[in-house]
Order: C-alpha cells, then structure tokens, then sequence
C-alpha cells in the first residue's frame, strides 16, 4: 500500500449495492460525474482465479480507499490509450493462473504454448517483455491464497520465468486465514527511509490469522511529519 501516493479519479460513478450489480450496466440516472474523487492509495485486481472468473470473467481494476472500493469499467477515450496495454498485461497473468491451476506441474514451454491460442494470444517475447510485471501480480495474487488454493508462484513454469528474468521467488512468510471468496493482486509494497519515525496510540498484537499476524499495530504511524494508516491500523515493521 504505497500511502505516500495520492491519486485521484474523474469520471462517472454509480452505485453498487450487492454481488448481483456486478454485471450491470448504469445509465446517467444511476450515478453522478464526479472530479477527482479520492484520495485514493492502492489499487487491487480481481478475476485472476476461476472462482472470482465467475463474477469478473475479465480482471477488473479496483481504486481502494479505507471505505469504500471503485471498480474501473469502461475507460474514457482519453484514458483508453493508457488502460488498454494494463489490461492487456491482466489479462497476460490471468491466462498464467489459469494455465497453473488447470495443470500446475507443467513445465514453462507448455505454458508459453498455451499463451499462444485463442482470441487473444501472447508470445514469449510479450511475456517476457512484461515479466516482472507479471510476476508482481502472481506474488501479490498468492499471498492471498488459502491453505487448500493452489500457489502460481510455486509451479515450476513461473519459476522458471522468474529464472529467466533473474528474479528469485521467495514464498509468502505465511498462510492467510481470509475470509470472502475471492483473491486479489495488490499494488506492490513500499519501503520507505525516512528520517524521522512515530506511532499513535497504544501498540497491540494483530489478531492470530489475521494478514498483520505477529506484528504490533498503532492507530497510525508518523513518517517525516506523513501520516500514514493501513486500514485502520498501522504496522511498524515495514518502516
């Protein structure tokens, strides 16, 4: 969550209420237009897996705030030059973890393979120019996973993918207990320095399987005068 980075969004938002919304299309009665909503600190992709493939059958941007989080649908024609080749690489790491689930001990030719057919096809050259984007989203997407989900990161395809963009591919430190039946990708972390570093509030343990498991959390931290929350809570270890 990089909340030192403030972006904002304009455009025209409407309501979403339940699950059964996800498919619906809004009219101008719906909604408002709104300018530079936000701020907003991270963003997160769903519809990589094939439970969430259900409600998303496309990976879907979401802009997260603390209350509330806003699904990016149509783009404008403005922005659709820069949405399209993002949506372009999702779909590039959504093909990845369908291909892992559907055979998870094939080997990094038969991936590249089945990268190659279909409407939308995409070359070796492709993946490998976008690598590490790919495997950002492969490592973020697992650290969401259940004891009994399959982990992409771990197949010997994207293992070799990261040896060829001479990644190492470390696993998540732990096991999540989530609740909710969807994984998600997550912006990458940040690693700040920072000169000048407290806390507000009285520290406690994060609850036992809980994502901040083993960490003190604060109410907020202090970073060079920036204040700075995860949720509703702010861990210190990062920092």
């Amino acid at each position: 969550r990089e909340r030192q980075t403030q972006f904002y969004a304009t455009g025209f938002v409407g309501a979403n209420w339940s699950v059964e919304d996800e498919q619906e299309n809004f009219d101008d009665g719906d909604g408002v237009y709104v300018l530079s909503l936000g701020p907003f600190y991270e963003f997160s992709v769903c519809g990589f897996d094939l439970d969430s493939s259900v409600l998303f059958p496309k990976p879907t941007i979401f802009l997260n705030t603390d209350s509330a989080d806003y699904e990016l649908a149509e783009p404008s024609s403005q922005y659709a030059v820069l949405f399209r080749p993002l949506a372009e690489k999702l779909e590039l790491t959504k093909r990845i973890v369908g291909a892992v689930e559907a055979s998870p001990a094939q080997e990094y030719a038969a991936l590249v393979s089945s990268l190659g057919v279909g409407e939308l096809s995409f070359s070796e050259e492709f993946l490998l120019d976008h690598g590490h984007f790919v495997l950002e989203q492969l490592l973020s997407f697992d650290r969401n996973a259940s004891r009994s989900e399959i982990r992409a990161s771990d197949s010997q395809a994207v293992q070799e993918l990261a040896r060829r963009k001479g990644v190492h591919v470390l696993p998540p430190a732990k096991w999540r207990t989530r609740s909710g039946s969807g994984r998600s990708s997550t912006a990458p972390e940040l690693r700040l320095t920072a000169t000048s570093v407290s806390v507000e509030g009285e520290g406690r343990k994060a609850p036992a399987g809980s994502q901040h498991e083993g960490h003190i959390l604060y109410d907020a931290a202090l970073v060079d005068g920036a204040r700075l929350t995860v949720g509703s809570c702010a861990s210190m270890q990062p920092l």
